[in-house]
């Protein structure tokens, strides 16, 4: 028998060792065990509240608030407490998302003012490449309002930059934002996603500025929703592919809720109506608030991260600061799953249910966080009047459920199939008729063990072990007895014990429509060479890795079928052409590219071959029809490998149908036609054996008819 001390200690050190479970004979995950205190690589307890996850190339980095509340807490989680006080934004770093390596306190106390500091997000700005730390704060000289800070290091330090005061922020209600996240897209801009100060009825998508993410642009934030029924907090998005989702929930203070979204196709709207997050309704988001989302791509798939925020110190509410659980889009429509413990493979973008998940939902009772006559997730067979959750009768975190009289409490649950244990920790006051817990309706008869024994201590029971043959169950607890005969009962368990081979779950790698600017332009006119780096790379990335390119850089295309690159081209009258592309492929297999001109594919398939290595540059020439004047030509990705990395594309100057009986006669020509530019008179006479430039009888030696291409320089 665990006192709550040795309970606490039991599950935070269990977590401070990396769980490792086989998904195949290649895959490996890695578990993440919910309801419990996390630990970085060091088993120290991590301490991050409120904050985000940057992604910067593999590195995964965390940031968030270290309270001195978590502290205190964390040590002797046996009551809440309101000690708010900032002790700095920490981050930790990961490559897999579940080991975090502690990279130090970034923004130090000494940089902020006293009182609430959070709700914070770091964000990238290419253009200053500083790194922007973002949130709700005051400056060291106790000026409030949006707090921002700077680095040129993901892990810090941060120097305290400057507050956008209230008095400029009249875009929003109350000249302030309630609960906020930050929000990087997929081009590079950023944005504050939150609600306004007191009240919080309207919901806002606020860029920064975009020069340097040092403010909040107010003359393009939009306020996309007015709540009809309330306020709401806990704002974050998140977007899949094309579609971004605002989500936000109740107004309830540290406590929990279920999750609220709506979905635009452009950022800033229109938005859909508000609805609830499907998966979030039984057990209020896992008992979180909504802290923020981590998009996770891999080389199979992709799915969404809920980053939920369990506020256990400030509400009492469990163990764990940090909860997060697996979104999914089986159906186009992201599904939250609720899980105590699953598998990530964050390098190939799969996730699984762990073999230690508890099925039960709610099973502590602290979903509700008020006292209540019915309880989220359970379904009581008869209504009552009284309160049936108690902050006495429990046995961890604030509530316990609190039976008299007769009555049943139950829950309906779709599980896998295979063999199960149904526990429960258990007090009662003794005297009943019956009372007892049970599993039904899952293909066989229900399985059931008796709880009315008189005990004023905490007892574990159990049913005993029964197989699901239909893929769901029925648990619960059922009393029969006067009205001062109670039970109470905490900490429910439905653990399968059966193992089977996790199957990875998995949606496509989502494709976000991507298109050039209307106004493409081409570097030059007189241009016959164009580097790859000065076009429009559509999921891809210029580098500089590999040796011996031309230019500032070359063109790294995804490993994907989707992904290409746009060159605008000038060409000076309309006519058959050929040019050549420059890549490396250093890869074991050939890359071929369709070409496209102006969206019309002219070559479905130019076989790009192994050049040997990725410091080996080669030229593959080819045909294009194209019209006077500029072209959009497309080289587009064929194979799940992608293109080679592409140097630039040029145009060849080619000379056709000569005479070699008289080479002076055609030096002189070809000499004469590389001066000419587009801008020049030129004309073919009669047989073609003289040509007249600007009104200049040219090449009157010819003696058979012959062909000039005319080039820019």
């Amino acid at each position: 028998m665990f006192g709550l001390r040795e309970i606490f200690k039991k599950a935070t050190f269990a977590v401070s060792a990396v769980t490792i479970a086989s998904l195949g004979t290649e895959a490996q995950a890695q578990t993440i065990q919910n309801d419990v205190f996390w630990k970085d690589t060091s088993g120290n307890f991590i301490y991050s509240q409120g904050g985000g996850v940057l992604q910067v190339g593999d590195t995964f980095y965390w940031y968030g608030v270290k309270y001195n509340g978590a502290v205190t807490y964390a040590a002797n989680p046996t009551k809440k407490n309101s000690d708010t006080g900032f002790s700095g934004v920490t981050c930790y770093s990961s490559k897999d998302l579940v080991n975090w390596k502690f990279e130090g306190i970034v923004l130090k106390p000494d940089q902020a003012a006293g009182g609430w500091f959070g709700r914070i997000g770091v964000v990238y700005n290419a253009k200053t490449q500083k790194y922007v730390l973002a949130g709700q704060g005051g400056s060291p000289n106790w000026q409030f309002g949006e707090y921002f800070a700077t680095s040129s290091s993901p892990t810090g330090p941060f120097k305290f930059a400057r507050v956008q005061p209230e008095s400029e922020m009249t875009f929003f209600v109350n000249n302030n934002t309630g609960d906020q996240t930050l929000f990087l897209d997929d081009d590079g801009k950023a944005y504050v996603i939150a609600s306004n100060v007191k009240g919080r009825t309207n919901l806002y998508v606020a860029p920064l500025r975009e020069s340097d993410f040092l403010a909040i642009d107010g003359s393009k934030t939009v306020n996309i929703h007015k709540s009809r029924v309330g306020g709401r907090e806990g704002n974050a998005m998140f977007k899949y592919n094309g579609v971004y989702y605002f989500c936000s929930s109740d107004l309830h203070g540290w406590n929990t809720s279920q999750t609220y979204c709506m979905s635009a196709k452009n950022i800033l709207g229109p938005y859909s109506e508000e609805f609830v997050l499907e998966g979030t309704q039984h057990d209020f988001s896992h008992v979180t608030q909504t802290g923020f989302f981590i998009q996770v791509k891999g080389t199979k798939g992709s799915f969404v991260v809920n980053a939920g925020d369990r506020w256990s110190d400030f509400a009492g509410n469990g163990l764990g600061y940090n909860q997060w659980l697996p979104i999914s889009f089986e159906t186009g429509k992201p599904v939250f799953h609720s899980l105590s413990q699953w598998n990530i493979n964050a390098k190939e973008g799969t996730w699984s249910v762990g073999d230690g998940n508890n099925y039960c939902l709610n099973p502590t009772f602290e979903a509700d966080r008020v006292s209540q006559t019915s309880l989220t997730g359970w379904k009581l067979a008869k209504a009552s009047s009284a309160d049936i959750n108690s902050t006495s009768k429990k046995r961890t975190g604030r509530w316990g459920l609190y039976l008299t009289g007769s009555n049943t409490i139950s829950q309906t649950l779709t599980v896998p199939n295979g063999k199960y244990k149904l526990t429960a920790y258990v007090q009662s006051r003794g005297g009943q008729k019956t009372a007892k817990i049970f599993a039904k309706d899952f293909g066989a008869s229900e399985v059931n063990a008796d709880i009315s024994a008189a005990s004023s201590n905490w007892k574990q029971k159990s049913v005993a072990e029964f197989e699901v043959k239909n893929g769901k169950v029925t648990i619960g607890f059922s009393i029969d007895g006067e009205s001062d005969k109670w039970i109470a009962i905490d900490d429910i368990e439905l653990v399968k014990t059966s193992k089977s081979v996790a199957t990875p779950t998995t949606d496509p790698i989502p494709v976000t429509p991507v298109e050039p600017p209307k106004d493409m332009d081409v570097v030059s006119k007189d241009s016959v060479v164009y580097e790859a780096e000065k076009g429009f790379i559509a999921e891809g990335v210029t580098e500089t890795t590999h040796a011996g390119f031309s230019g500032e850089s070359y063109v790294n295309l995804d490993n994907s079928k989707s992904s290409y690159l746009k060159i605008a081209v000038w060409n000076s009258e309309a006519g058959k052409r050929n040019l050549k592309v420059t890549y490396a492929n250093g890869g074991k297999n050939a890359r071929p590219i369709s070409v496209s001109v102006n969206d019309t594919v002219q070559i479905e398939s130019l076989d790009l071959d192994v050049t040997g290595e990725w410091t080996d540059w080669k030229s593959k020439e080819f045909s294009l029809t194209l019209p006077a004047g500029k072209s959009i030509v497309t080289f587009k990705s064929l194979t799940d490998e992608g293109a080679p990395n592409i140097d630039k594309v040029e145009f060849v100057k080619t000379e056709e149908n000569k005479d070699s009986s008289d080479v002076k006669s055609q030096e002189k020509t070809i000499g004469i036609a590389q001066r000419i530019t587009p801008h020049h008179d030129v004309n073919m006479h009669k047989n073609s054996r003289y040509f007249y430039v600007n009104g200049r009888s040219m090449n009157t030696l010819q003696r058979k008819a012959s062909r000039i291409r005319v080039y820019s320089k």
